[in-house]
C-alpha cells in the first residue's frame, strides 16, 4: 500500500515538473517591462528602504512584494529568479490540485487527469504576478484544512490570510464573501455541524484573524492604514476611470461563462472547461445546501468539500477581471468539483464519454487554438507568445547586471543600454538629484540612477492620470519644481512630456526601440537641463 501511495504522488510530479522547466525557457524570451518592471520595482524599492503604500505603489499584495524581495536578496536582484519562483508557486499548486483530487475521489486516475487538465489549459506562467502566489497559498489552505489536526487547522488559517496579504486588491472580494457565508453557516446551521467541523472553523478563523492583524498593525505603526485603505478603492477608480461599472462586469462575466464560451470553442475551446467546471460548482453547492433544509445533521454529506465548493463559487471574482492566467490561477480549482462528479457517476459508459471528451477539449485547445491571438480574454498570452519569435535571434547582454539571464532582440537590448550610456554622460556633465519615468516601461524607472519623485513606476496615459489624482495628487507640481531648478532628468514618450514647461531644457535625445526593425520608428525621448551642456 505504501509503494503505491508513492507511485501515486511521484506520478502527480509529471505535469508540474514540465510546467517548471517550461516556464523557466519562456521565462528567458520574455519581454514585459510593465508587468516585471512593476512587480521588480517594488521589490527594489522595498529593497532600498521605501514605504509600502506610501512611497511604493503596490497595486495588488503586500505579501507579493515581500516575497519577491527576499528572492531578489537570495538572487542578487536578478529578474529571471522572480520568474523562476513564480514557475515553482504554480508547479507546485498544480501538483497540489492533483493531491486534493486523490483525496476526493480515492482514486489515482482523476488525480493524475487533474494536474493533466490544469496544465493543458495554462501550462505555465509568462509573468510573475501575485495570483500565482495567492492561489498557491489558497491551495495550501485547502490542503490543511480537510486535516484533522488542531495545528493544521492554525496554518490553514495562516495560509488563507497569506493568499489575502498577496493579492489584496481582488481577494478583498473572494475573503470577505467566503467568510461571511461561511460564519452565516456556523451560526444558523451549527446544530447540523459535529465538534471537530466546529473546532476546526474556530482555529482556522482566530489564527487567519491573527495573521492579518499582524499586517494591520504594520500598516498602523508606519500610519499608513489610510493610503493602503485608499488602494483598495482602485477597482473602482479605474472602472470609473474607463466608463464601466459593477453591473456591466457582471453581465460580460454571464455572457463569457455561458454564451460566448460555447459560441467561440472552435477558436477557443478553453473556455468551454471553465463551464463545466463553474456548473459543476453550482449543482454540488444547490445538491449540498438542499441537504442541510431537509436533513437534521451532515453526517451524511461531506462538509469540508462543501465548504471548499463556497471558497471556489467565490473565487469567480477574480475569474471575471478577465484572461487566461487570472481564471487559472482561480475558477480552475474547481477542476476538483468537475472530477468528484463525473467519478460518482454510476454508469461507467457515460465516465468514459465525458472523460474522453474532457481530454479531447483540453488536447484540441493546447493543438490548434493555444495562442488565441483574436480572443478578449487571452490575457497576456498572446502578448508573450509573440517573444518567442525568432528566438534564435535573442541573445545575453552581461552589461546591465539585473537582466544577465534574460535572452532578447536587439530592439529590447538597445534602448535600455542607449539610456544607461546617455545617463552616464549626463551625470559626468552636471550634477542632478532626481528622476522620473514616463513611459509604461518600468525598466527604466529601475535603471534610473537617481533619487525618484514619483510613486507609480510608469506612466501610461489610458489611466496614469487617474492614478496620479487619487495617489500622487502633487507629482506634477513637484516635477515643475525641479525642472525650474534644473535638478531632474526625464525619460518620456508619446509626448508626455506635454504635462511639463521645459523651457531651460536641452533638445532632447531619441532613443530608437526599433533599430533592427521594419516596423514604423518609436522614441523614448530624455530630456536633460542645458547646464549639462552637449551630450
Amino acid at each position: 500500500m505504501l509503494i503505491l501511495k508513492k507511485y501515486i504522488y511521484y506520478s502527480l510530479l509529471i505535469f508540474p515538473i514540465i510546467s517548471f522547466i517550461g516556464g523557466m525557457w519562456q521565462g528567458q524570451y520574455t519581454n514585459d517591462g510593465y508587468h516585471w518592471g512593476l512587480i521588480f520595482s517594488n521589490a527594489l524599492d522595498f529593497l532600498d528602504g521605501k514605504l509600502p503604500y506610501k512611497e511604493i505603489y503596490i497595486e495588488y499584495g503586500f505579501v507579493t512584494t515581500l516575497i519577491h524581495t527576499l528572492i531578489l536578496t537570495i538572487f542578487n536582484k536578478n529578474i529571471f529568479s522572480l520568474i523562476a519562483a513564480t514557475c515553482i508557486f504554480y508547479s507546485l499548486s498544480i501538483y497540489l490540485i492533483g493531491i486534493l483530487t486523490y483525496k476526493f475521489t480515492l482514486n489515482k486516475y482523476y488525480g493524475f487527469f487533474a494536474t493533466f487538465i490544469i496544465f493543458m489549459i495554462y501550462p505555465w506562467p509568462t509573468t510573475p504576478w501575485p495570483n500565482f502566489i495567492s492561489f498557491f497559498f489558497l491551495i495550501l489552505f485547502c490542503l490543511f484544512y480537510l486535516c484533522s489536526k488542531k495545528i493544521y487547522f492554525i496554518l490553514s488559517g495562516t495560509f488563507l490570510a497569506l493568499a489575502y496579504l498577496s493579492y489584496t486588491l481582488v481577494y478583498n472580494y473572494i475573503i470577505i464573501s467566503f467568510l461571511l457565508i461561511l460564519i452565516f453557516l456556523l451560526f444558523f446551521l451549527k446544530r447540523k455541524f459535529d465538534y471537530l467541523f466546529i473546532q476546526k472553523n474556530y482555529y482556522f478563523l482566530i489564527s487567519f484573524t491573527l495573521t492579518i492583524s499582524i499586517f494591520f498593525f504594520f500598516l498602523l505603526k508606519n500610519d499608513i492604514f489610510n493610503i493602503w485603505l485608499t488602494y483598495q478603492k482602485l477597482p473602482f477608480f479605474l472602472a470609473e476611470n474607463y466608463g464601466i461599472s459593477v453591473y456591466d462586469r457582471i453581465i460580460d462575466y454571464i455572457y463569457f461563462i455561458t454564451i460566448y464560451s460555447l459560441k467561440n470553442f472552435i477558436n477557443e475551446p478553453q473556455w468551454i472547461l471553465f463551464t463545466f467546471i463553474f456548473f459543476s460548482n453550482l449543482y454540488l453547492l444547490f445538491k449540498s445546501t438542499l441537504f442541510f433544509y431537509k436533513e437534521k445533521n451532515c453526517s451524511k454529506i461531506n462538509v469540508d468539500l462543501f465548504v471548499i465548493n463556497i471558497l471556489i463559487l467565490t473565487l469567480n471574482f477574480q475569474a471575471q477581471v478577465g484572461g487566461i492566467e487570472k481564471i487559472s490561477t482561480s475558477l480552475s480549482l474547481g477542476i476538483i468539483t468537475l472530477l468528484i462528479l463525473v467519478h460518482s457517476l454510476k454508469s461507467s459508459d457515460n465516465k468514459i464519454i465525458i472523460n474522453f471528451s474532457i481530454i479531447f477539449i483540453a488536447i484540441y485547445s493546447v493543438l490548434f487554438s493555444y495562442d488565441m491571438n483574436d480572443s478578449k480574454y487571452a490575457g497576456a498570452r498572446a502578448v508573450h507568445l509573440r517573444d518567442l519569435v525568432n528566438i534564435d535571434e535573442k541573445y545575453n547582454e552581461k552589461n546591465i547586471p539585473y537582466f544577465t539571464l534574460q535572452k532578447w532582440s536587439a530592439n529590447t537590448w538597445h534602448p535600455l543600454s542607449k539610456f544607461i550610456k546617455l545617463q552616464n554622460e549626463i551625470k559626468k556633465n552636471c550634477h542632478l538629484e532626481f528622476g522620473v519615468n514616463l513611459t509604461s516601461n518600468a525598466f527604466y524607472y529601475v535603471l534610473m540612477d537617481f533619487k525618484k519623485i514619483q510613486v507609480a513606476p510608469f506612466f501610461i496615459k489610458t489611466h496614469s492620470l487617474t492614478l496620479i489624482n487619487y495617489y500622487e495628487p502633487n507629482l506634477i507640481q513637484k516635477l515643475q519644481q525641479e525642472i525650474d531648478k534644473s535638478n531632474l532628468l526625464i525619460i518620456s514618450f508619446e509626448n508626455n512630456d506635454k504635462l511639463l514647461k521645459l523651457n531651460n531644457y536641452s533638445p532632447p535625445k531619441k532613443i530608437d526601440t526599433n533599430i533592427n526593425s521594419n516596423l514604423a520608428k518609436k522614441y523614448y525621448y530624455l530630456y536633460f537641463p542645458k547646464k549639462c551642456g552637449v551630450i
